[in-house]
C-alpha cells in the first residue's frame, strides 16, 4: 500500500484545501475530505512575533519580499 492509499483510507480522499492564513513562515491549510474537515500547519516558528493573515495581508509591505512569493506559489498550487 503506498503512502497516498494509507492517508486515503485513515482521512479520506482530498475533497478541497483552503488556505487559512500565514504566520511567519508557517501555513495553515484547511483541507476537507470524504471523512470529515482538518487543519493542517507546515512549517515556521509558532511564538514569533509577526502574524499574517491572508485578508488582512499588507501586500505593498512585502513587495518584494519571499514571504508574498512564497503565499503566491502556496495559493497557485491549492486553486
Amino acid at each position: 500500500m503506498t503512502i497516498v492509499e494509507e492517508l486515503n483510507q485513515e482521512y479520506g480522499e482530498i475533497i478541497a484545501v483552503k488556505f487559512l492564513s500565514y504566520y511567519k513562515y508557517c501555513f495553515r491549510l484547511e483541507i476537507q475530505t470524504t471523512k470529515g474537515i482538518y487543519e493542517m500547519r507546515t512549517g515556521g516558528d509558532r511564538d514569533d512575533i509577526y502574524r499574517y493573515d491572508p485578508l488582512d495581508l499588507d501586500w505593498g509591505e512585502h513587495y518584494c519580499g519571499a514571504r508574498v512569493q512564497e503565499i503566491k506559489e502556496i495559493k497557485t498550487f491549492i486553486t
